[in-house]
């Protein structure tokens, strides 16, 4: 038996090199499943995506992040910081993270009204 909380927290990404169709295709197949049962049976997570990938799904499936924001809104989904590039954080300089983090808040800001 599991005594305390659990919660579930999920990251997202595909590289900034991985083409349309194969994002397509990992959308269909996992991250619309993954919404979808949470939202389902009602469980609360954490949704890490990355900067680069939300921009994309941002101009290829805007209604994907419809169902983020909708999912937002009724305290399904809590958004999560990561690294614009899903960069390996303790090799980056400090600048370079930096710049990394402020882009990905830029993005989720802007895409998700996360502030």
């Amino acid at each position: 038996m599991c005594e305390g909380n659990l919660s579930f927290c999920w990251h997202i990404h595909q590289p900034f090199f991985v083409d349309d169709e194969e994002i397509m295709d990992k959308l269909r197949e996992s991250y619309l499943v993954l919404l979808e049962t949470h939202e389902e049976h009602e469980v609360p997570f954490g949704l890490s995506i990355s900067g680069n990938l939300l921009s994309k799904l941002k101009h290829l499936v805007p209604e994907f992040i419809d169902k983020i924001k909708e999912l937002k809104r009724s305290g399904i989904v809590e958004v999560l910081g990561t690294t614009y590039y899903h960069a390996a954080i303790p090799i980056i300089p400090p600048e370079h993270l930096k710049l990394h983090i402020k882009m990905d808040l830029d993005i989720k800001e802007n895409t998700l009204d996360c502030k």
